[in-house]
């Protein structure tokens, strides 16, 4: 997360939700209630509606099969004034011929 708490604080990573994922992943391997927490229900944070974590997992994988492109919310100068404004585009996928994650931008 990035910004100093005055309304400008924006999170800038791309593979957040791959880390995400993995943290998921990782309690599932060692907590006791083990792949338990995928019928907990979360509040999703794209639409604010309430659902059960496998299906926001499922969402994110989903997303990311068939590609993500976005520009980031609330882009200004005012958040970064270093950034080029192809900077604040997020696209990501998945290269089907290696089956690696792929995505990010050279602004």
């Amino acid at each position: 997360l990035l910004g100093v708490g005055d309304g400008t604080s924006r999170y800038n990573c791309r593979d957040a939700v791959w880390w995400w994922l993995y943290a998921i992943m990782q309690y599932c391997t060692m907590a006791p209630e083990g792949t338990g927490i995928f019928k907990h229900r979360v509040v999703s944070v794209h639409d604010s509606n309430e659902k059960l974590l496998s299906d926001c997992v499922q969402e994110a994988l989903s997303s990311h099969a068939v590609g993500i492109d976005f520009d980031e919310r609330d882009i200004s100068p005012a958040i970064d004034s270093h950034m080029k404004p192809e900077g604040f585009r997020i696209t990501a996928g998945i290269d089907w011929s290696t089956g690696f994650p792929y995505g990010g931008n050279l602004s």
